[in-house]
């Protein structure tokens, strides 16, 4: 498997953070209270990285706003990061800076830290920092911009691949268990952009499974009711069909299934459809019986419905203008379709029922079925 450089974990836009720490009780333990302001941060996250992988993470408000508290005894082992899962990017903060040379560590003596920019996979401080607000412990080498030349040892815990790769592209589909549980389960990676099946553990191990607080990038995926059965032709970054790639996670070994692009990204202002962008070669086979909708987006490219949220409280959706939802369908001739390539548009309506393509021209389920 191709590991993706650091320098690919760029933050997508240039943004504004304000910060300023003091120090606070935090139960008997005295800690250092780290509050500030993201700009446009909307769905982003503050982090503090400290010693052995320990973390302390904290949502930004509506406003942009944040606080999170670190222990004031180890304060200079911890950092800062402003990540966001939803676009796989993480920016650790730099401090302070000496001419080629970077601080990314904070003191039990920090106050206020001013304005931080983001930049592509760092952030820096505008302001000069008086001594003492920040440790010297940990010093990084930075680039003429700014930028660590390689990712602080900090960080490694949260930014490096998890698990271990053992195999890739070899001729080798996973192991399926009988019938009703056709899709698996998957494990996303947000920050490699990938995602990882396993068709062979029970539901009691996966409900077991719990992400360690480092695995910030890390997400269980939903369930899905599949309305086609079929399989995965290879993994995404293989060259050709019957070569998978595997990866040892929690115990057993997971397939890659699929790469993305995007995820979950509002198609229009009121949130009814978002739109994740995949990469994969995956062939659906639609049977006798299977009922069916397609939609058709504003410039009538046409995407098929492919499952359902177990857990949907309605079988229809409001959409935005422009778009529609074909009558339901009944299969009457079967019939395959090929979601092949790196530009896969996978829509999710707010009901849950998703829809991939485009479909080739012409496509109509009622060349293959009844309404129903």
């Amino acid at each position: 498997m191709k590991r993706v450089p650091h320098r690919a974990l760029a933050v997508s836009s240039a943004a504004v953070v304000s910060l300023g720490v003091a120090c606070t009780a935090l139960g008997a333990a005295p800690a250092v209270r780290v509050s500030g302001t993201v700009a446009n941060g909307a769905g982003t996250k503050v982090v503090a990285v400290g010693p052995a992988g320990k973390v302390v993470t904290t949502r930004v408000g509506p406003r942009g706003r944040f606080a999170l508290k670190v222990p004031a005894g180890t304060a200079s082992s911890y950092g800062l990061m402003v990540i966001d899962p939803a676009h796989g990017t993480a920016a650790p903060v730099v401090l302070a800076r000496s001419g080629a040379t970077g601080y990314v560590r904070l003191s039990a003596s920090t106050r206020a830290l001013g304005t931080i920019t983001r930049g592509a996979g760092f952030a820096k401080v505008s302001a000069i920092l008086p001594e003492g607000a920040f440790s010297k412990a940990g010093a990084v080498a930075l680039k003429p911009g700014g930028a660590p030349r390689v990712v602080p040892k900090l960080f490694a815990a949260v930014l490096r691949p998890k698990g271990r790769v053992t195999a890739t592209c070899v001729n080798r589909y996973w192991v399926r268990e009988p019938a009703d549980r056709v899709s698996g389960f998957e494990l996303l990676d947000q920050l490699y952009k990938q995602v990882w099946g396993n068709a062979s553990i029970t539901r009691e191990q996966w409900d077991a499974i719990t992400l360690p607080p480092t695995w910030l990038f890390w997400m269980k995926n939903s369930e899905r009711e599949l309305l086609a059965t079929g399989g995965f032709l290879r993994s995404p970054e293989c060259p050709a069909d019957g070569q998978y790639s595997y990866k040892q996670l929690f115990g057993s070994e997971w397939l890659n299934l699929t790469n993305f692009k995007s995820l979950n990204q509002p198609v229009d202002e009121a949130g009814l459809i978002t739109l994740s962008v995949m990469w994969k070669y995956h062939q659906l086979n639609y049977a006798v019986g299977a009922k069916v909708h397609t939609l058709t987006a504003p410039d009538g490219q046409v995407y098929i419905e492919t499952s359902r949220d177990p857990q949907r409280t309605s079988d229809t959706a409001p959409l935005p203008p422009g778009w529609t939802q074909s009558q339901g369908y009944t299969v009457t001739t079967p019939f395959t379709v090929n979601l092949f390539g790196d530009a896969i548009a996978n829509y999710r309506l707010n009901n849950g029922d998703s829809y991939q393509g485009p479909m080739v021209a012409g496509f109509t389920l009622a060349k293959y079925g009844t309404p129903s």
